[in-house]
C-alpha cells in the first residue's frame, strides 16, 4: 500500500503543541504518517526536546526532515551541527521512523555519511525499532539530467529513495511512474509543479512507496501539492490500484474545471476503478500531440479516455482520423471533437458531445427552424454550435475578433454559414469565447457589446465560471432570456459519462454542479 503523509512546519518550540494537533486531523483525514519539518527548529537551544517530543506524542508515525534551502528547505547552517541534531533526536529512546537526508550531502562527504549512518545504525542501540533512511533529491529547476544513475547510486545506501523534480510537461509523469520498479528499495518519485498531480494521485497505480498531502491549500511543501482532502475524497486515492483506469480533462487551463469533481462522483457511484484528472497541456498542437501519443503508448498507465477543452478542440479531431480512429458525426460536421474514448482493444474514438448539448439546451427554449443565429468565437467550442445551429435548420452568423480564423471556420461548413462584423437580427447567441471567464484573459470583459444583442433573442453562454459572465449579465438585465454555460456543461458532461460507461451519472454527481 502507498503511503500518504502530510508535511507540517515546526519552526519554534512553542509549535509542538499546534504542530501535534495538526498531526491529529491528519489522522482524522486518512494519512499514515506525518512529516515535521524541523529546519528552522535546529536553530533553538530547545530544539532537540521539542523534536523528540513530537516524535513521542505523534498519533502517526514520523517522517523526520531538516531540509537545505538549497533543495526547498530552510536550513542554512553548518552540516556538523545539522547532523548532530538529527544525531541527538535519531538516537533517543523512541525515534522517528524514517529520517529524511539529502543526497547531495550525503554523497559530499564521508564524514557526513558515517554520522548518518550512527543515527539509523547506531551500534549501541537496544532497542528493535530504528529510523529508515530516506536519500532525497529535489530539482525545483527540471529533470535532473543524471536521474537514473543518480537514483540507482542512491538506492545502495538507502531504505527509502525519494527523488521530485519540476516537471516540464505531463510527459515527465511518464517516467516518475516508472522509477518505483526499477530500483530494487522503495520508492518515491513525484513531480512538482502544474504538470505534477498525476505523479502524486497515480504513485499506488505504480508501486510508489508513498506520496504527500498538505493538510491545506496554504501548508503545502512543494509546488503542486494536493490536499489530504482532495486526494483521499475528490480522487478516491485509497481505491487506486494497478487495474485503475485513467481518465482527465486535458487543456490550458483546466486548474479550476469542475469536470474532476463531476466524473469522480460519477465514477464512485458506479462503483467503477477509475479516476479522473486535470491534465494542462501547453497551449499549442505540437505539445497535445506529442502528450498524448506518450500517455497513449504507456503499456501501465491504462489511459481510457478525456475530456478535451480549450484550445484541443479542433486538434483532438485530427489526431483521432490520422492515427485511424473512429469519429462521431458530430465531430465530423465540426471539426472538432472534445471527447476521447479509448475501447478495449486500443481503437481510438473521437466525439463532439457540446454539439449534442448546445442542441438540446436550445432546442429546449426556441425553434431555430428557418431563423437566424450569431456565434461569437471561431474556436472548438464555436465550431460545435455552428453545428448544432445548422442541424437545427438555422442559418449562421459568425463574428470573432480575427476574421481570418472566422473566414476558416465557415468555409469549412456546407450550409448557410457567413462571416459578420456586427449582429444582425437573430434568434439565438451563442457566446464561444473565452472572454468573460474567470480565468480567463478578461475575466471582466465581453466578446461584443451588449446593446447589439437582440434582446428577444436567446444567449447561451458556454462559459460557467462565473454563473454569470458580463455578457450574460447585462443581457439578463436587458431583459433577455439566457442559458449559463454550466446547463450545457452538465449537458456535455453526462454524454461523457455515458460514453465512457455505458451508464447515466449519478444523482451526486449532479449534484456537484446544483451550487454553482
Amino acid at each position: 500500500m502507498t503511503l500518504v503523509a502530510v508535511p507540517i512546519e515546526v519552526e519554534d518550540p512553542r509549535d509542538v503543541a499546534t504542530a501535534l494537533e495538526q498531526a491529529q486531523r491528519a489522522q482524522s483525514g486518512g494519512a499514515d504518517l506525518v512529516e515535521f519539518r524541523i529546519d528552522v527548529l535546529v536553530e533553538h537551544a530547545e530544539g532537540v526536546t521539542a523534536a523528540r517530543r513530537l516524535v513521542q506524542e505523534s498519533p502517526l508515525p514520523v517522517l523526520l526532515t531538516c531540509r537545505s534551502d538549497a533543495e526547498g528547505g530552510a536550513w542554512r547552517g553548518e552540516e556538523t551541527d545539522r547532523v548532530s541534531f538529527l544525531e541527538a533526536v535519531g538516537t533517543a529512546e523512541l525515534a522517528p521512523q524514517f529520517l529524511d537526508f539529502e543526497e547531495a550531502a550525503w554523497s559530499r562527504s564521508a564524514n557526513i555519511r558515517q554520522k548518518v549512518r550512527l543515527v539509523v545504525k547506531h551500534p549501541q542501540q537496544v532497542r528493535p525499532d530504528r529510523a529508515r533512511l530516506v536519500l532525497s533529491k529535489h530539482d525545483f529547476d527540471g529533470r535532473p539530467q543524471d536521474l537514473t544513475s543518480r537514483t540507482a547510486s542512491m538506492a545502495v545506501d538507502a531504505d527509502v529513495v525519494k527523488v521530485a523534480w519540476t516537471a516540464r510537461s505531463l510527459r515527465d509523469c511518464l517516467e516518475a511512474f516508472e522509477l518505483p520498479g526499477l530500483l530494487g528499495v522503495p520508492t518515491v518519485a513525484l513531480c512538482m509543479g502544474p504538470f505534477g498531480l498525476p505523479s502524486r494521485v497515480l504513485a499506488p497505480k505504480f508501486g510508489g512507496f508513498l506520496t504527500f498531502a498538505a493538510l491545506d491549500a496554504d501548508s503545502a511543501t512543494a509546488p503542486g501539492q494536493p490536499t489530504l482532502s482532495q486526494l483521499m475524497d475528490l480522487y478516491r486515492f485509497r481505491s487506486i490500484d494497478t487495474n485503475t483506469e485513467v481518465y482527465g480533462v486535458a487543456g490550458w487551463p483546466v486548474e479550476h474545471s469542475k469536470s474532476p469533481a463531476f466524473h469522480n462522483q460519477a465514477f464512485a457511484e458506479q462503483q467503477r476503478n477509475a479516476v479522473y484528472l486535470p491534465l494542462p497541456i501547453a497551449p499549442d498542437a505540437t505539445a497535445f500531440v506529442a502528450t498524448l501519443d506518450a500517455w497513449l503508448a504507456h503499456p501501465g498507465l491504462d489511459l481510457r479516455g478525456l475530456s478535451v477543452t480549450l484550445p484541443h478542440k479542433e486538434t483532438l479531431a485530427s489526431f483521432v482520423a490520422e492515427r485511424g480512429g473512429v469519429c462521431d458525426d458530430a465531430t465530423r460536421l465540426s471539426g472538432a471533437a472534445n471527447t476521447l474514448l479509448v475501447d478495449t482493444s486500443g481503437q481510438l474514438h473521437a466525439f463532439n458531445t457540446d454539439v449534442t448539448a448546445i442542441e438540446e439546451a436550445l432546442s429546449d427554449r426556441v425553434d431555430l427552424q428557418g431563423q437566424s443565429a450569431l456565434v461569437l468565437g471561431a474556436g472548438g467550442v464555436a465550431r460545435a454550435a455552428t453545428a448544432a445551429l445548422l442541424r437545427l435548420g438555422a442559418t449562421v452568423q459568425v463574428m470573432n475578433r480575427t476574421a481570418a480564423r472566422a473566414e476558416a471556420l465557415a468555409a469549412s461548413f456546407e450550409g448557410p454559414v457567413e462571416v459578420v462584423t456586427e449582429p444582425g437580427s437573430v434568434a439565438a447567441v451563442v457566446q464561444c469565447t473565452s472572454v468573460g471567464m474567470s480565468t480567463g484573459p478578461d475575466p471582466k470583459g465581453c466578446p461584443v457589446d451588449p446593446a447589439m444583442l437582440p434582446n428577444n433573442a436567446v444567449l447561451l453562454e458556454t462559459v460557467y465560471e462565473p454563473a454569470f459572465t458580463p455578457l450574460r449579465e447585462a443581457f439578463s438585465q436587458a431583459g433577455g432570456l439566457s442559458i449559463g454555460g454550466l446547463e450545457m456543461f452538465r449537458r456535455q458532461a453526462a454524454a461523457q459519462c455515458r460514453l465512457w460507461t455505458g451508464q447515466e451519472p449519478g444523482a451526486g454527481a449532479l449534484a456537484v454542479l446544483d451550487d454553482s
